[in-house]
């Protein structure tokens, strides 16, 4: 039986390796994100995604600045608690 020849593949370089992890945080946010209720849901994804100013978030979901303001909050934090959840994330440093 032959052995199969096993390339040995290249070392990603710390910038490939922070973008991967980005990459892999941004799918798994982006999942969660969809997981919120709606208001919520809405409101990140307007705010964090789509890059709408909260003066112009606040007239889209019809209610005032600083509603506006502590719903993206609210959502960043609901997002927070379920990546704490779901994931055991390990940094160096």
């Amino acid at each position: 039986r032959k052995k199969k020849k096993v390339l040995d593949e290249p070392a990603l370089t710390e910038t490939e390796e922070y973008n991967l992890f980005n990459d892999c945080v941004f799918r798994c946010l982006q999942q969660l994100m969809h997981t919120l209720p709606s208001p919520y849901r809405e409101a990140i994804l307007l705010a964090e995604v789509d890059q709408v100013p909260q003066k112009e978030l606040a007239v889209r979901l019809g209610i005032s600045y600083s509603g506006a303001k502590s719903r993206v909050q609210r959502a960043r934090q609901m997002l927070k608690e379920k990546m704490t959840a779901l994931y055991h994330i390990r940094t160096d440093g």
